[in-house]
């Protein structure tokens, strides 16, 4: 009986793909639509493995698309999926460059997510004031008084100043 199992495994159907490809991309939720799509964003030949492993951690095409909407159409499969297993979203992205900060390398998205980096604690950190009379186009700003005192404090605890002499 596993003889035959083995060979019913090792058959290829009419998409090339073996039975137990085919019971692994559904165990993962990949369907014809989620390859044909990454296809689509130009990822040509996505391994079954690189698929399941996408869908396993989130990585949608949706997601591809809000980081190439974000500046980072260069971004591969590996990176996607470190961006979307460490939080940082499209929108995350897209806070930092509304504060000056555009095209950073993936790592330094990393390290900034891995520290719990915002653009709200950048908003404090540096003072943006977003007064009702005359606000940014933007929208961004600091939270309050406490919080520009906490985060200059915390900057300064952590020594960050004092780094870069």
């Amino acid at each position: 009986m596993i003889g035959r199992l083995r060979g019913t495994v090792a058959a290829k159907g009419p998409d090339g793909l073996r039975l137990d490809e085919v019971v692994k991309a559904r165990d993962h939720g990949v369907s014809t639509e989620f390859l044909s799509e990454f296809k689509q964003l130009g990822f040509p030949q996505p391994s079954l493995a690189d698929l399941a492993n996408l869908r396993d951690h989130g990585v949608t095409p949706e997601f591809i698309r809000g980081l190439r909407s974000a500046g980072y159409d260069q971004a591969s499969l590996d990176d996607a999926v470190r961006l979307r297993d460490r939080g940082v979203t499209p929108e995350f992205i897209k806070d930092l460059a509304a504060q000056g900060y555009r095209k950073l390398p993936v790592s330094a998205l990393l390290r900034l997510r891995n520290h719990g980096v915002s653009a709200g604690f950048i908003a404090d950190l540096a003072g943006i004031m977003n007064w009702a009379s005359a606000p940014r186009e933007d929208g961004y700003g600091s939270n309050g008084s406490d919080e520009r005192d906490m985060a200059q404090a915390y900057y300064e605890r952590v020594g960050y100043p004092y780094w870069k002499r």
